[in-house]
């Protein structure tokens, strides 16, 4: 008699390893972006043009690390630790920052490399933004990621803010000359 064939083992998504709480927050935030979960989402998806970049600055950065509210205590989150984020940019250990435009916010995210146990996989923080630079929700898939605003979550801001900055400030000299472009040229 032939064995019974086995089913093969499903993937569990990142929200089923979550405690309730932390589950029902998850899937608020994801809900912003039509419910698309950054961890679900296939690479081809994302794209890495800088040009398409929400306009977020350093007030934006420090205003989501430090005076917005947790939505756990409802108070301000005050997580000056997360300031000291900005070395981890200055580092290198922030790679491979990708943004999904869906219902008009900017889906961000990226690979960036723990502190302490450099060996370890890169956590993937992302955080949810408006065009016109305000931050909405974040998360990172680290111990400290629920809060919302790990080194992480900072890391990856920050990376995006310093992008921004050189993205706004390249001269007329710096730019493809496309007003003496064939319009058959791309």
């Amino acid at each position: 008699m032939a064995p019974l064939p086995t089913s093969r083992k499903t993937k569990q998504r990142y929200s089923d390893s979550l405690s309730w709480d932390a589950k029902t927050r998850y899937l608020h935030k994801i809900g912003l972006v039509g419910g698309r979960d950054p961890y679900e989402i296939a690479s081809k998806d994302w794209s890495n043009d800088k040009s398409r970049w929400p306009e977020l600055d350093y007030f934006d950065v420090v205003n989501y690390l430090v005076y917005s509210l947790s939505h756990y205590t409802m108070t301000e989150m005050r997580s000056y630790k997360s300031l000291d984020s900005y070395s981890y940019f200055v580092h290198g250990w922030v790679h491979d920052v990708s943004d999904i435009v869906i219902d008009k916010l900017h889906l961000m995210t990226a690979r960036v490399n723990h502190s302490l146990r450099l060996r370890e996989t890169p956590s993937r923080p992302w955080v949810i933004t408006e065009q016109d630079g305000k931050i909405i929700a974040a998360h990172c898939n680290c111990m400290a990621g629920l809060a919302e605003s790990c080194s992480h979550v900072g890391a990856l801001l920050f990376a995006i803010e310093a992008a921004v900055k050189i993205r706004n400030s390249a001269t007329v000299t710096q730019s493809k000359a496309y007003w003496l472009m064939h319009s058959g040229v791309n």
